[in-house]
């Protein structure tokens, strides 16, 4: 599929402006884990957004997007012309992209130590996705069979970023990255370092087994693979040297 052929992608453009409807939203991040043009149309519009002074913040551009902020009256923003800005900033930005593009394979956009500190789970906003309402941020609790979004602060600056849960019946629920096919090992995803809020663009839905979620944001300094973060975990509490695991725990009902 090419990114020309694709409504989303104006769609994209309409979220990093802040003006996309969370009806739209939702469809957006349903269709970026099946087209690679449009995930790539993303990133490229996340650098943008990071090197653009005028760029709305990622919490607004966020809660927009999930329905949870309105969006204000502004007033017009002026950007410079193109011309005017540096050659400096322009080979910033292609050295970003280029170091983007060569990062882990896992785009991050998918369904299924010294030891690793724990800490509270302040560092991932966990939303509730649903059809017939608007999307809601969970607190303590989750249904069985939520479709949940994420967002994630990285104050530790840590280059990769692992999203899953475990619950007291020894499941893992991988969120991020991708591990939909069992002869597969995929790895963290590049994490963003800028202080904020990061959205992960997927809605993700699971059948939770237990009735009680420890759901992990683990902040690496080097792109482990999930099956050696699940050796890590069968053998007992998270030893990885320089990981942080902030964790939030939520009761699972019917």
């Amino acid at each position: 599929m090419t990114t020309s052929s694709c409504r989303e992608r104006r769609d994209i453009d309409a979220h990093f402006e802040g003006t996309l409807a969370p009806a739209a939203e939702r469809t957006m991040r349903e269709h970026l884990p099946t087209c690679s043009a449009c995930r790539a149309h993303y990133r490229r519009r996340l650098l943008l957004a990071q090197l653009d002074p005028l760029a709305l913040p990622a919490e607004e551009r966020i809660g927009r997007g999930l329905g949870l902020t309105a969006p204000e009256a502004r007033a017009p923003r002026v950007r410079p012309l193109w011309p005017a800005v540096t050659v400096s900033v322009f080979a910033a930005a292609a050295a970003a992209l280029f170091a983007l593009q060569r990062a882990p394979t896992d785009d991050g956009f998918a369904a299924r130590g010294g030891g690793a500190p724990q800490s509270s789970g302040s560092a991932l906003h966990i939303y509730r996705v649903r059809e017939t309402t608007e999307p809601s941020p969970v607190v303590d609790v989750v249904r069985a069979q939520d479709e949940l979004a994420f967002a994630y602060e990285n104050a530790e600056q840590k280059k990769y970023v692992m999203v899953f849960a475990t619950d007291e019946l020894a499941n893992v629920y991988w969120f991020y990255p991708a591990w939909t096919e069992a002869s597969e090992d995929p790895q963290a995803i590049a994490a963003a370092t800028e202080p904020g809020v990061h959205a992960l663009p997927e809605a993700i839905k699971h059948r939770y087994a237990g009735s009680r979620l420890q759901v992990h944001t683990l902040l690496l300094d080097r792109a482990m693979s999930v099956r050696e973060v699940e050796r890590a975990l069968a053998a007992g509490p998270l030893t990885i040297p320089g990981a942080i695991d902030h964790v939030r725990t939520l009761e699972v009902r019917p």
